[in-house]
């Protein structure tokens, strides 16, 4: 049979990200499955999901929290007009199963799924869900969630999976490479020196590229730290500026992070589920310095979960300034043991499972086990 998918998925990578694990592997396990995404026309899935190779409808979508009553009647609105849509495009595409990851872009398609009865599944990646996936769990057959305190939101769901956070299989088949000659010289760094990977997303992170910057001149002289460091187009010029050198390459954007992943024996960035899965999955060190403006303030949840395993420290936004990070990369090249215990700590987090395949082979045998088409 041809397996019949629907995945609803918007708004940020964190949300389209691990919807792109599982249904690749949901395709890579089923060629002629038919997977189809659904998300807001706004978000980032615009981009992802269609260089994916995956088709994509896109619904209107707006939030609500924090913009009272403004904010209540944009997303009823919106909602309302995706509900219809998406109505259509269930009955349209007949899916054996509807994969939710959260985001507004998701709550329409998912209560389509509920209202023509077909199963709904969601994946939550934070240790506090977001407003949607709270909502969705009370129409939901099954969940995964990736965080031990997030369980707690989802009681009224039949099946609670603990599942870690779906990485794309092209890190999860790879987790195990050393970094080669090459993968240096691609960042024109030095294979003989230890590495610091620091990034704070696709569009950087201003305190922590001010932070770099302040703290480069105490790194150079003080430690044998090399720093590859992703800053974001806004900051790219002003932390260039500042952090110059052959031990520090300054860059925008990094194209191939699984080659940066590889020659970093530290990453320092934000506490987001998804980089927290892939620090897992790879196992690295890490220091970690959560969005304070994060929903919830889920990302200081997030990595919590990391400092008690033993595999990161944190540094909260407020409190980062060039002295912090400087002394903490000290005091982490002064301790080589600490840094490969907490590499196995990471590693631990996750073992040896791999939820994007986990997951999708559950789809796929749910999908075959009769349910309506």
């Amino acid at each position: 049979m041809t397996v019949r998918l629907l995945v609803a998925a918007g708004g940020t990578g964190g949300h389209v990200y691990p919807a792109l694990a599982v249904a690749e592997a949901v395709r890579e396990a089923r060629p002629d499955a038919r997977v189809h995404f659904v998300g807001g026309r706004r978000g980032i899935e615009k981009e992802l999901v269609p260089r994916a190779g995956f088709p994509l409808t896109r619904l209107p979508a707006a939030g609500m929290r924090g913009l009272g009553l403004a904010g209540a009647l944009r997303f009823a609105g919106a909602f309302v007009l995706a509900l219809v849509a998406s109505l259509f495009l269930i009955l349209r595409l007949r899916p054996h199963l509807v994969l939710a990851t959260g985001g507004y872009a998701s709550a329409a398609p998912a209560v389509s799924a509920a209202l023509t009865l077909r199963p709904l599944w969601l994946q939550e990646q934070n240790s506090v869900p977001g407003s949607t996936n709270r909502m969705l769990s009370r129409l939901a057959e099954r969940a995964f969630v990736a965080f031990e305190e997030a369980q707690i939101y989802f009681s009224r769901v039949r099946t609670v999976v603990p599942m870690p956070n779906p990485v794309r299989t092209q890190i999860i088949d790879h987790r195990n490479d050393p970094a080669t000659a090459e993968d240096f010289e691609r960042f024109e760094l030095s294979p003989d020196r230890p590495t610091v990977l620091l990034f704070g997303g696709s569009r950087g992170a201003r305190s922590l590229n001010e932070a770099f910057a302040q703290a480069w001149t105490t790194i150079e002289a003080e430690t044998s730290w090399q720093v590859l460091a992703q800053t974001g187009e806004a900051d790219h010029q002003a932390t260039y500026a500042a952090a110059k050198g052959e031990r520090a390459q300054v860059v925008p954007y990094i194209h191939d992070m699984e080659r940066a992943y590889r020659i970093a024996d530290v990453v320092v960035c934000r506490a987001g589920a998804l980089t927290l899965a892939e620090l897992s999955v790879l196992a690295k060190p890490a220091i970690l310095v959560p969005f304070p403006h994060a929903t919830d303030d889920h990302q200081t949840r997030n990595a919590q979960a990391f400092v008690r395993a033993g595999a990161a420290v944190v540094i909260a936004d407020a409190e980062l300034t060039g002295d912090t990070l400087a002394a903490q990369l000290k005091r982490l090249a002064e301790d080589p043991a600490r840094l490969e215990a907490m590499a196995k700590a990471a590693r631990a987090l996750t073992g040896d499972q791999d939820a994007a395949r986990t997951i999708a082979g559950e789809i796929i045998a749910r999908a075959e086990s009769g349910v309506r088409a």
